[in-house]
């Protein structure tokens, strides 16, 4: 089996990577932000709007399924067009929806605007990931990786505690606009500092749009990689969206203390997610995701089952929570990148994302369905949706390890074939198109 060779990937100057990863984390920090904010506004939304928590929940799943919708399309598009230029052309549209959000004064124009800022946002992580993997060597790739990532960390940490004071200060509506505000110096930051990213447009396209989706999709790597994510997000986006609303009304945390508790988390999680990346280029990335994931099930028993608490208590259940989520997290995408070439990656990273929104949005309608709110507001169901999300963190464990096997496999089926022309030979395409040792 032959692999098609691609031009020698260009080094940037360290100043240039740094710079590109620095805004690469700015990007993924607003539109998280933007997604994850949502999650601890539940009890105010369900007030302003009356609404129950079936509703709140396709409220949620509005956001992630048009984000699915949109990363469908884009993997047919995403491989043709600068990376750069994708990218300033979706956080565009990205930041007028979030404009729309802030002006939402019912929840039909909300929930429209939830769905223009999915199509937009969901594409931003795939295309964050595509360039990472285009653009960093293997051996610093799980660092870069874990960087991008722990955007979510600094989200917690940074974003949405402002966004809860701010909401607290005046109402709902104001995250949106300091996010907003927030995107446009990112927004030139990535015009003025961020080089043009031409290199997988570099490679001769010997497949259609329609044909390169589909060579991408029915290939036994990328099919495998797919069903490990969508297993993975279910577990987690079953419980994260009625976190804050059980902590509320459950567990007795008064509402203007949950800020601390994404502040407190993401520090945590901010650690987790870097060390996670270190010690996946260090000790491979698959064999990092199991320990966190088997672990990351306890703190989803109890937090799913947690009475009321003092405020340390919740702390820290949910700060371990938070951490080993991003733990689990990490390594898996590290590994997931590199199961096609630099010229299908785009591809790729929208139907991953594609895959991953329309998991999350089904997980948070099951949860819906599962959790129903009693006349004196407290949450019912919670402990199953715990049950769920453990079952499908176990599931996954499994779908994992077929991966990295059958990644090796392959890796061993092209050792056999005689090397190329010259002109054709280059480490960073062998490097691309076969996962390294330090993966195994």
């Amino acid at each position: 089996m032959k692999t098609l060779s691609t031009p020698e990937v260009p080094l940037l100057t360290p100043r240039k990577e740094t710079w590109m990863v620095v805004l690469l984390v700015a990007v993924q920090f607003t539109h998280i932000v933007d997604f994850v904010v949502m999650m601890p506004l539940g009890p105010k939304l369900m007030r302003a709007f009356h609404i129950d928590t079936t509703q709140f929940g396709i409220l949620v799943s509005a956001y992630t399924f048009s984000a699915a919708i949109s990363g469908l399309l884009a993997s047919f598009l995403l491989d043709r067009f600068d990376r750069k230029r994708a990218l300033l052309g979706l956080y565009l549209g990205f930041s007028i929806s979030t404009l729309f959000c802030a002006l939402s004064g019912a929840f039909m124009p909300l929930l429209i605007a939830r769905i223009f800022a999915g199509s937009f946002g969901g594409i931003l992580s795939a295309l964050a990931l595509a360039i990472i993997g285009d653009y960093i060597p293997f051996e610093r790739r799980g660092k870069a990786t874990g960087a991008v990532m722990s955007a979510f960390s600094l989200a917690s940490v940074i974003g949405v505690p402002i966004g809860l004071w701010l909401a607290e200060a005046s109402d709902w509506h104001a995250p949106f606009f300091l996010l907003a505000m927030t995107s446009l110096p990112i927004m030139a930051g990535v015009w003025v500092l961020m080089p043009p990213l031409r290199l997988h447009l570099d490679t001769p396209k010997l497949l259609s749009p329609w044909n390169q989706v589909k060579s991408v999709g029915l290939a036994r790597a990328p099919q495998q990689a797919l069903a490990w994510m969508a297993i993975m997000m279910m577990a987690g986006f079953s419980v994260i969206p009625y976190i804050s609303t059980y902590l509320v009304y459950n567990a007795g945390l008064p509402e203007d203390q949950l800020a601390w508790i994404y502040l407190v988390g993401g520090v945590l999680t901010f650690g987790s997610a870097n060390l996670s990346g270190r010690l996946s280029d260090k000790f491979g990335s698959y064999r990092v995701f199991w320990i966190a994931a088997l672990v990351s099930t306890i703190p989803i028993l109890i937090i799913t089952q947690l009475g009321v608490s003092s405020m340390p208590v919740i702390l820290l259940v949910t700060s371990f929570f938070m951490a080993f989520l991003s733990a689990r997290l990490v390594p898996m995408i590290n590994l997931v990148t590199t199961t096609v070439p630099p010229h299908q990656r785009g591809t790729f990273m929208s139907l991953t994302a594609a895959v991953q929104q329309m998991s999350a949005g089904l997980a948070a309608l099951i949860a819906g369905k599962l959790v129903s709110e009693l006349p004196n507001h407290t949450l019912a169901g919670f402990d199953t949706v715990g049950f769920f999300a453990i079952g499908a963190t176990l599931l996954a464990i499994p779908i994992g390890a077929h991966l990295k096997n059958l990644l090796n496999h392959q890796k061993l089926s092209e050792s056999f074939v005689p090397p190329p022309p010259l002109q054709d030979t280059d480490q960073s395409a062998n490097e691309l198109h076969t996962i390294p040792e330090s993966s195994k």
